[in-house]
């Protein structure tokens, strides 16, 4: 070919390639989606979740933003106008022409005064409720918590100052300047953590936090329990959100508390995902929630969720879940919640929180193996706070922006300067009951006490701590009653032997005031005070040497074993008329004594070293056996004292919770009043606050008996049965009985004892929060009544008298 003819042809296929590009520009820019967008919210620019968008107002083309309002576009069509839609919010079309498609786009969508499940009832069945019933009898297949799985969950949670009103008067732009200016343009605070999660259905869980950080702190040691905000997955019967149990709408029977609507249906590829809006049906009193559900049709599955209460409490919030299908199996890709809550001392200022959970390399299905959980649900690695920048930047599911950089810097200088650390450890004692100072932390229980018999003691309760030794502690108390006018005190030490089984070996010395009828089961109690303790008058002077060995024998299972040298001196008048009482009030006798404690599949964690409980959904156990040893220089008592106790809790759907202990107890022989058993009364004129587990209009030493067995019932029906919008009183009924026996009364002066043989028996109706008080914005201070009624065959001849009134106090954020 000569040249200028192959010339030629080249000029002529450059000029149609140029021509062919130039026009093929403009689609291949869209086609080839090299755009991302985010949406958001136009009055407050808070991202949008789940909002459907359309390829050119086409019904089978499009895609949805995700649980952040991001989105992006993918598709090989020839797009030219994105339309959203979301409930809520006004529609919106934009045109890209419009759009410099090489900046990150911003969608604003206008919010309208339509409201969540504004139903039309129509002729025949709704059909959002036939999509409901496919979710339920599919929930089996859908929910996590049957699966076995590891995962790997990336936590961000952010605190942050918000204004109510978007508009600004003068007075909230001073303090919005004043804010910056300290912030430098930051956040308040900043949280992050890496946790390795695995599961074995139905209910093994270890959480392990292999990464820890929060700006201000160098040693955050509660970072990673303030990321259980919300469940893992959207499908237990109850939603547990900060301090409320809410009915899932998605649980059986759902269909008669809840309103459903279709509010849109989304098209993805050969599947079809349904949006359906709920919320609670009028006239009906329960804990609800409202928000929108995605039902994906393959399998029925939830593939995201957004809630709220439907009830708005102190702190307003909303979660968000996104789920992903792994191996054929649904699963939770992201976690996300925000939370508003007022500020003490301002009309418009609010705290905002708001978190984020990305879930990754999970593995469904795989052989995990019993025996790798620990004793402990959650577990943070001895080195989580000393990860370097390196290990977070390569582990971050997503890159810290600038403003969260510049939190870091000015708050970890604040932090270093006010001494954070400090207050943290400070707040992590306080809620386990000490108060640490230097080596010594005082034991707040037993330094601040009083009783009706010593009045208030005056006096300190000290151990050493961590600071000095984790395997070892000395400690010691004493203690002068204002009314008795005598002096109490005692020392201790302990060596830990054995860190991992938790053994203790413990030596304690003791001149200390012991009231009578006392149980070995109160080893185990659950709260710091125990306001029983109040009213007792009938005391032991006791003096008394022991060795004890204190162990987690296995998993769920706490020992305590112990060998006690003890002399007593009654402080009261004698009623036993054997010799083992000398004329002066005193006896002695040693004792070897096994006490456990069985909770299966309990969860714990550990709090400065201390493992802490926070619940299990099977029954407690408790047994303790005492051994009375004889020794034939004393003439020492020798007897068998066996106390067991089973307590249990749990929730019926749309009834509410219900509680239960059922204790018993037997000794051998018959012994001095403060070794025996003398009912569990807590009816006193001095205070009548409602005693769990106790007998409200029974007199503290009113029964005695060498055996024993009492049912403790109460069921809460929370606001179900009353609830308005200012008045929702929590409604609680009790059956409280008990029976007793004495084996040898004859060796006893009963002239002002009873004995419970036939039965003791009282109900009891509980309304709490009659009064509420908010206190300072963040919480609920409710005063409550308690009426009770004796009955049965020890009633009092006076009515008055068969009655107890008590008060009750709660703390909620609803």
């Amino acid at each position: 070919m000569p040249l200028f003819v192959r010339s030629s042809v080249l000029n002529s296929i450059s000029h149609l390639t140029l021509w062919i590009c130039l026009l093929l520009l403009p689609v291949m820019l869209i086609a080839q989606s090299n755009f991302s967008g985010k949406i958001l919210d136009a009055t407050d620019h808070v991202p949008l979740a789940f909002v459907n968008i359309l390829y050119n107002d086409q019904q089978q083309l499009g895609t949805v933003s995700d649980i952040d309002g991001e989105f992006h576009i993918n598709t090989s069509e020839t797009v030219t106008s994105l339309t959203f839609s979301y409930v809520g919010y006004e529609q919106k079309t934009v045109n890209l022409k419009s759009i410099d498609l090489k900046e990150n786009v911003e969608i604003l969508l206008n919010p309208t005064s339509y409201k969540l499940g504004e139903v039309v009832v129509l002729p025949g069945e709704n059909p959002a409720n036939r999509i409901i019933r496919e979710v339920i009898k599919n929930k089996p297949l859908n929910n996590p918590a049957l699966y076995d799985y590891k995962c790997n969950i990336y936590n961000k949670i952010i605190y942050d100052y918000h204004f109510k009103n978007s508009a600004l008067d003068d007075s909230n732009n001073s303090v919005n300047e004043t804010l910056n200016q300290s912030l430098k343009g930051g956040h308040i605070f900043i949280l992050e953590s890496i946790t390795e999660r695995k599961h074995k259905a139905p209910d093994l869980l270890e959480d392990r936090v292999v990464a820890n950080k929060m700006s201000g702190f160098k040693d955050p040691a509660f970072a990673a329990l303030a990321t259980d905000i919300q469940p893992f997955s959207f499908h237990d019967d109850y939603i547990n959100i900060y301090d409320g149990n809410y009915l899932n709408p998605i649980s059986k029977g759902s269909l008669n508390k809840y309103n459903f609507y279709i509010e849109d249906t989304l098209f993805q590829e050969m599947d079809s995902i349904y949006v359906l809006s709920f919320q609670p049906k009028k006239k009906k009193n329960f804990d609800a929630l409202k928000g929108l559900l995605y039902i994906h049709t393959n399998k029925y599955a939830i593939q995201n969720v957004i809630a709220s209460p439907a009830k708005k409490g102190l702190i307003d919030i909303k979660i968000e879940q996104k789920y992903s299908l792994i191996n054929d199996k649904w699963f939770p890709a992201q976690l996300n919640f925000e939370s508003l809550v007022d500020v003490y001392g301002t009309e418009d200022l609010q705290m905002k929180i708001s978190g984020r959970s990305y879930i990754s390399k999970v593995l469904i299905d795989g052989k995990i193996d019993k025996k790798s959980f620990s004793t402990d649900y959650l577990i943070i690695d001895e080195n989580a706070n000393q990860k370097d920048e390196a290990f977070w930047e390569d582990s971050r599911a997503t890159p810290l922006n600038d403003r969260e950089m510049i939190t870091y810097e000015v708050i970890d200088s604040i932090g270093e300067e006010l001494n954070f650390d400090g207050y943290l450890n400070l707040m992590g004692k306080i809620l386990i009951g000490k108060i640490p100072v230097n080596i010594f932390d005082i034991n707040i229980p037993e330094t601040f006490i009083y009783n009706k018999y010593e009045g208030i003691r005056l006096g300190i309760n000290a151990v050493t701590n961590e600071r000095l030794s984790k395997r070892f502690y000395v400690g010691g108390f004493y203690g002068y009653g204002l009314k008795d006018k005598e002096d109490k005190y005692g020392f201790e030490a302990g060596l830990n032997i054995i860190p991992k089984n938790e053994l203790w070996l413990s030596v304690k010395y003791q001149n200390n005031l012991r009231e009578i009828g006392s149980t070995k089961l109160n080893s185990y109690r659950k709260t710091l005070y125990d306001p029983r303790e109040i009213l007792a008058y009938k005391m032991d002077n006791i003096i008394q040497k022991e060795i004890s060995i204190n162990a987690r024998l296995f998993k769920y299972a706490k020992l305590k074993m112990s060998f006690a040298d003890t002399e007593v001196k009654q402080l009261y008048q004698n009623v036993h008329t054997d010799n083992i009482v000398d004329e002066n009030g005193g006896y002695k006798y040693k004792d070897l004594n096994t006490s456990i404690r069985f909770a299966f599949r309990e969860k714990t964690t550990k709090i400065n070293d201390q493992r802490i409980g926070v619940g299990t959904s099977f029954p407690v156990l408790y047994l303790s056996h005492t051994l009375g040893l004889y020794d034939k220089l004393d003439q020492q008592l020798t007897f068998n004292k066996i106390e067991v106790a089973v307590e249990d809790e749990f929730r019926i759907r749309n009834l509410g919770l219900t509680k239960f202990r059922i204790e018993g107890a037997f000794i051998d022989r018959s012994m001095p009043l403060g070794l025996m058993f003398t009912g569990k009364g807590a009816n006193n004129d001095f205070i009548q606050y409602l005693v769990p587990n106790y007998f409200q209009t029974m007199q503290p030493y009113e029964f005695m008996s060498n055996q024993y067995i009492n049912i403790f019932f109460s069921h809460d029906f929370g606001s179900l049965i009353f609830n308005t919008e200012k008045f929702s009183p929590q409604i609680i009924v009790h059956h409280n009985a008990g029976w007793g026996r004495l084996s040898n009364p004859n060796q006893y002066n009963l002239s002002e004892i009873s004995i419970p043989n036939k039965g003791y028996f009282e109900s009891g109706l509980q309304l709490n929060n009659l009064i509420k008080k908010n206190y300072f914005k963040i919480a609920y201070f409710g005063f409550g009544i308690g009426g009770f009624y004796r009955y049965g065959p020890y009633v009092n001849a006076s009515p008055k008298e068969n009655i107890a009134l008590n008060f009750t106090l709660t703390f909620t954020t609803r």
